[in-house]
C-alpha cells in the first residue's frame, strides 16, 4: 500500500473532506485513510463535513468511523457560554472601537483600530483551551521571524478553523462593531488559518516589518488586514507599535511610532497588511495572542 494512504496520515483525507472532493474522499477511505484521527484542536473530518452540510461526504466518512467523534467548535463554545449564562454570542460588555490611524490619512496603516470587548469571555476561555491542545510548531514547519537583534521571538501554534464557526463568529463581531461606527456597510471575512503566538521569555521582540496577504482557496479573496486578538494582559511592555515608515537603517534603527497598543485580554487589533509595525520588548510574560488574516471591504 502506498504510504501516502497510510491510516496514520490525516491531512489528505481531512483536506479532501473540507474541499468537498467526494471521489477523492472515497478513494482515500478505500485505501485505508483513518477518519477517526483528529486534526490540531481535536477536530474530526466528519465534523467538518457535517458543519458545512456536505451530506455525501458525511455519509461516506460515517461508514468508516468507529469511534465517537470530537465535539464541534460550536458545541464547545456554546457549552462554555452556558456556564457564563451567555446566549450564544450575546456579549456581556459593549464592544468599543478606538481609531488609531484615521481612514483619510495618507498612510499605509490608514483605518487601523482596536476593539475592546471584541468577543465574549466564553470564547476567550475556549481559545485558552484550544491553544493548550496544539503542538508547538517545529523549525521545519515554519520560517521563524527573526528579531534582528538576537532577542528571542515567539513560539507558534497553528490552527485551521475548517469548521468555520469561530471564523464566522469573529467576522460578525468585527462587522457589527465597524458598521456601528461607519456610514458605509463594511463586509468582513476571517480566513481559517490562524496561529497562536506565545512570547514566553522576557526580552522577546518582533522586528519592524509589514505583513503579506494570504489568498483564500475557496473564494479567491486576498486578505487585506491583519488581526491580533490578545489573550493575556501585559502590565508592562509587549506593545504592538504602528510605525510611520520602515527605516532604511534596519531593525536596530530608530522608528517613529504613530500609535502603540498594549496587550489586554479580549482586545482586538486590526490594521492593513501594508502598515509598518513592530512588537515592542516583552517585559510582563507571557504575551499570548491569536493572529490571522481578514478581508475587509
Amino acid at each position: 500500500m502506498c504510504s501516502l494512504f497510510s491510516p496514520s496520515v490525516l491531512a489528505p483525507l481531512y483536506i479532501a473532506c473540507w474541499r468537498n472532493h467526494v471521489s477523492l474522499v472515497r478513494l482515500l477511505l478505500e485505501w485505508g485513510a483513518d477518519p477517526n484521527i483528529q486534526a490540531n484542536g481535536n477536530v474530526a473530518a466528519l465534523n467538518v463535513a457535517t458543519e458545512h452540510v456536505l451530506t455525501e461526504i458525511a455519509q461516506l466518512v460515517s461508514k468508516y468511523t468507529n469511534q465517537v467523534n470530537s465535539t464541534t467548535l460550536q458545541s464547545r463554545i456554546t457549552s462554555i457560554g452556558s456556564i457564563h449564562k451567555e446566549n450564544k454570542f450575546t456579549k456581556t460588555a459593549v464592544a468599543r472601537l478606538t481609531t488609531l490611524i484615521p481612514k483619510d490619512i495618507d498612510h499605509a496603516g490608514a483605518g487601523s483600530c482596536f476593539i475592546e470587548n471584541s468577543v465574549p469571555e466564553s470564547v476567550l476561555e475556549f481559545l485558552d483551551g484550544l491553544w493548550s491542545t496544539l503542538p508547538l510548531a517545529s523549525a521545519t514547519d515554519l520560517k521563524k521571524k527573526k528579531s534582528g537583534t538576537g532577542a528571542p521571538c515567539s513560539d507558534r501554534y497553528f490552527f485551521c478553523d475548517a469548521e468555520g464557526y469561530f471564523s464566522t463568529m469573529l467576522a460578525n463581531h468585527i462587522e457589527s462593531t465597524l458598521n456601528r461606527n461607519d456610514d458605509s456597510m463594511i463586509n468582513v471575512m476571517v480566513f481559517p488559518h490562524m496561529r497562536f503566538l506565545n512570547y514566553r521569555e522576557p526580552g522577546s521582540v518582533l522586528a519592524p516589518h509589514v505583513d503579506l496577504f494570504k489568498k483564500d482557496a475557496n473564494t479567491g479573496k486576498r486578505s487585506t488586514h491583519t488581526f491580533i486578538l490578545y489573550l493575556k494582559d501585559c502590565d508592562e511592555g509587549g506593545e504592538t507599535a504602528l510605525l510611520k515608515e520602515l527605516s532604511s537603517g534596519g531593525p536596530l534603527a530608530e522608528h517613529e511610532v504613530i500609535a502603540k497598543v498594549s496587550p489586554k485580554r479580549g482586545r482586538l487589533l486590526l490594521f492593513p497588511h501594508a502598515a509598518p509595525h513592530e512588537g515592542r520588548e516583552v517585559i510582563s510574560t507571557p504575551k499570548l495572542l491569536l493572529r490571522g488574516e481578514i478581508w475587509v471591504q
